[in-house]
């Protein structure tokens, strides 16, 4: 019986547009969970209309990143 070698992990190579596009959603990501947290923690905040624009900033990079996806060939659709 032949044994085959381990085949190496995949490593993850992303360019400089893929790092970008990640990062921008993390951070645009937390900026929402901040908002949502304050929310929770501070009854008198009042901070829908906080809550909405980062919700339009992380649709936004949502759609940004599925794009690239696409372009690369790896988006597989939930819908």
């Amino acid at each position: 019986r032949v044994q085959f070698p381990p085949s190496p992990p995949f490593i993850m190579q992303l360019s400089k547009i893929e790092k970008k596009c990640f990062l921008k959603l993390c951070e645009e990501l937390q900026e929402l969970a901040c908002e949502l947290l304050k929310a929770v923690n501070k009854k008198s905040k009042n901070n829908f209309k906080e809550i909405n624009e980062e919700l339009i900033d992380v649709e936004k990079r949502i759609l940004k990143l599925k794009f690239l996806l696409k372009e690369l060939g790896e988006w597989k659709s939930t819908e």
